[in-house]
């Protein structure tokens, strides 16, 4: 939807329009990602601060138990899981590979060195 796009463009103002017309944040894809997962994934902290404003669930989990934070984490999207870590994020929280945002993270800090 139109929604995911403006989100993974980072178009906050789109966004912002999404909310306003009443599209759910929460809403989920064929995958079961909601925005907040997506704008994870692309590293747009604004978007997500805003999607986190706008009433988005940190704790829904998307495709193989993932949570926003896991896909920051898996991303190496630092900004990101500061954010969901502000808000009240669990980095300790496993998905279906058994795997934290903080393993994932130190996984990929092993990986670059």
């Amino acid at each position: 939807t139109g929604m995911y796009v403006a989100v993974m463009r980072g178009d906050l103002a789109s966004v912002q329009d999404h909310i306003k017309q009443g599209v759910s944040v929460n809403q989920r894809d064929a995958i079961e990602n909601t925005p907040l997962h997506w704008a994870a994934a692309a590293g747009s902290v604004d978007v997500g601060r805003l999607l986190l404003d706008a009433g988005a669930d940190l704790s829904i989990r998307g495709v193989k138990g993932n949570q926003a934070v896991h896909i920051a984490a898996a991303h190496g999207r630092v900004a990101f899981v500061q954010l969901c870590e502000a808000q009240g994020a669990d980095l300790d929280v496993l998905n279906e590979d058994g795997m934290s945002a903080r393993q994932l993270l130190n996984t990929l800090v092993m990986l670059s060195t």
